[in-house]
Order: C-alpha cells, then sequence, then structure tokens
C-alpha cells in the first residue's frame, strides 16, 4: 500500500500479487475509513492453462501416430465464460508451442527438434476459445513403446489486455504400440490327425479383427489342415486374445511344414503380424506292417511307440520245446526289429 498527496487530497494505492494461481477468481478491492467504506466492482482473473492432451496414444510399428495439447486462447471477461472483448473483437492469447520427449537413454527430456521423426503442425482455436496443438511421430518402432512425449504452452505478454504471461507445462503423453505379443500352437510338430489350437494375442486400445492364413495362400490351406472352430476372441483390458481350432489332415513334413500367419487389423491400414511354423507328421500307427511270420506259429510281434508318431516294432520267436526248435531267420528285406519314423511313415 502507498500514499501520495496532491492539492490537500490523499491517494492510497494497493496492490495484491498472487502466486501459484490454479483457478478462476474474482476479487475487489475495499477502502475504509473513519467507520466508512468504499468497494470496488469485481475484477475477474482469467487464468489460463492446458485444459485436456491425448494423456495415452495407440499406434501400430511403421505408421504414423498423433499427439495434441489443448490450452485456452480466449481472454475471458467473467465466470460465466463470456468473451473479453475490446472494440467489440475477441482477444485472443498468443502463445508459442514446444514439444519435449523423455530419452531414457540419459534420463532426461529433450526437444523434440533433435529427433526427425516428429513432425510440430500448426495449432487451431476452435470456436469455443480452445487452441489444439498437435504433433507427429512417423516410422514406429516396437521399442517406442512406453515412449513420452509433453507439451510446454508459453503465453506471450499482451499487457494492453492484461495478460502477462507464462510457461504452463502438460503432464506426460504416453505412447503404446498395438502388436501382437505372441502367436503360439498348442503343438507345432502334431501327426496327421491331430487336433491343434492356435493362440494369437495383441495389445491395442480396442480388439483389432483377427485372421490366421497360410503363406501364400490368403486364405487357410484346407489342402493340409480342417477347420474344426473358427476364430474366438477375448479381452482383457487392453489385451486380446483370440483361438483358432484346426485338424492336420495331410502330412508336410517333406516340405519343411507349413508358415502359418496371424494377423491383427486395427483399421485404416494399420496391421501386425505374426508366424509360426506348424510340421505335420505321419502317424506310425495308422501303416500297416507286413510280416513273412506265419500265422499261428507262435511268434509274438511287439510294437514300441517312440513318440511322436514313430514305432518300432519287434518279433520273438516262441520258447524251444523237446520236440520243437524255433530259429529267427530274417531276409534283405525283413528284420527281428523294424522302426517307422515320423519323418517317413516307414
Amino acid at each position: 500500500v502507498s500514499d501520495s498527496t496532491s492539492g490537500g487530497i490523499v491517494t492510497t494505492a494497493g496492490v495484491l500479487t498472487i502466486t501459484g494461481v490454479t483457478a478462476v477468481e474474482q476479487y475487489y478491492c475495499k477502502a475504509t475509513w473513519n467507520g466508512n467504506e468504499v468497494k470496488s466492482a469485481n475484477v475477474y482473473l482469467s487464468v489460463l492453462d492446458i485444459t485436456g492432451s491425448t494423456t495415452t496414444v495407440w499406434g501400430v510399428h511403421s505408421k504414423v501416430v498423433d499427439f495434441n495439447c489443448q490450452s485456452g486462447a480466449l481472454l475471458k471477461s467473467n465466470a460465466n465464460g463470456d468473451p473479453y472483448l475490446v472494440n467489440g473483437q475477441k482477444i485472443y492469447a498468443g502463445a508459442v508451442i514446444s514439444w519435449e520427449f523423455f530419452d531414457t537413454s540419459d534420463s532426461s527430456w529433450k526437444s523434440t527438434d533433435t529427433n526427425n521423426r516428429f513432425t510440430v503442425k500448426t495449432s487451431a482455436v476452435r470456436s469455443d476459445g480452445v487452441r489444439v496443438s498437435p504433433i507427429s511421430l512417423r516410422d514406429l518402432q516396437d521399442s517406442d513403446n512406453g515412449m513420452k512425449v509433453r507439451c510446454n504452452i508459453a503465453y506471450q505478454p499482451d499487457l494492453s489486455n492484461n495478460l502477462y504471461g507464462g510457461t504452463v507445462t502438460s503432464g506426460d503423453l504416453v505412447l503404446k504400440i498395438a502388436t501382437i505379443t505372441s502367436f503360439t500352437s498348442s503343438k507345432t510338430d502334431p501327426i496327421v490327425g491331430e487336433t491343434i489350437t492356435l493362440t494369437c494375442t495383441a495389445t491395442g486400445e480396442t480388439a483389432p479383427t483377427f485372421s490366421f492364413t497360410t503363406r501364400g495362400k490368403g486364405t487357410f490351406d484346407t489342402t493340409y489342415f480342417d477347420l474344426v472352430k473358427a476364430a474366438t476372441v477375448t479381452t482383457d483390458g487392453t489385451t486380446h486374445t483370440a483361438e483358432y481350432t484346426t485338424k492336420t489332415i495331410t502330412v508336410n513334413s517333406m516340405r519343411g511344414g507349413q508358415v502359418v500367419d496371424c494377423s491383427a487389423d486395427y483399421g485404416r491400414a494399420r496391421k501386425a503380424t505374426k508366424e509360426i511354423t506348424v510340421t505335420t507328421y505321419f502317424d506310425c500307427g495308422a501303416t500297416t506292417v507286413k510280416s513273412f511270420n506265419r500265422v499261428g506259429n507262435g511268434a509274438t510281434i511287439t510294437p514300441t511307440d517312440l513318440g511322436g508318431g514313430s514305432l518300432k516294432q519287434t518279433i520273438t520267436c516262441p520258447s524251444n520245446s523237446e520236440s520243437t526248435r524255433y530259429e529267427l531267420k530274417t531276409q534283405s528285406n525283413s528284420g527281428a526289429e523294424i522302426t517307422c519314423t515320423k519323418e517317413t511313415g516307414k
């Protein structure tokens, strides 16, 4: 408070300084003396700040993603939100927008100007007086998952309209990469005739459209597989899982197996793909074994399951008696023990 006297009139001036302003308020000045008082009209304090942002943004590998900050731009004259007018014209606060990203290599915030994958776009003021300031990031990589960016709104002083300026900084805007996190088969080396379940798990803000195809076909090849159950999708938060059940009907081990793709389509030409190889083998248990042994002579043929579709069979002569002696004889195309492998089926 300061006083000055001129022509016998004492003028008292009071100055109120407010720090850390966070809310819109109205103020008035009141002077009292000798039991008398006089009060000014209300003065409205219009606080400009960041009003919103894309706190979490989802993107897909190799594509482009946009972040944006929203901040107040229109000066207002009262708590009802009426615009502050000068000569009938709305007054907007000038601002310089800058962006930063968090560099995990040295745990520091850096200007996006140092990374040429970022492009700062022109801000636009909406009809409601909110300035929208966008930035894009191109050529997304899986390693970008969890990247943090933030915007700085530097309001420029405009003393003719009682705008004193200052800088506000947004909270973290976080990038999430939508992708297929795993693609597995209940069995990657089935024997022909077995049923397998393909499980594809992907992340995303919403569930993508899943599809299962065989390499080079664009569809699921019915030459080697028969549909048992079409894909079903379950969602837990931002994790989405599709299951597809099929039966192997033809051996493909001789051609190195069959590549199977899972695709997660997020729309707008954004797609993630992962592949596995399913190799179907022969079932030696279903193979007919020829024997030169006469039926009823007492010899025993014993099968031994070697696992995975392979099978070993052994012929054993009966025990000798007082009147009979047994001897195992083999030829070039026979043996006392034969093995059928899943790779050859014989």
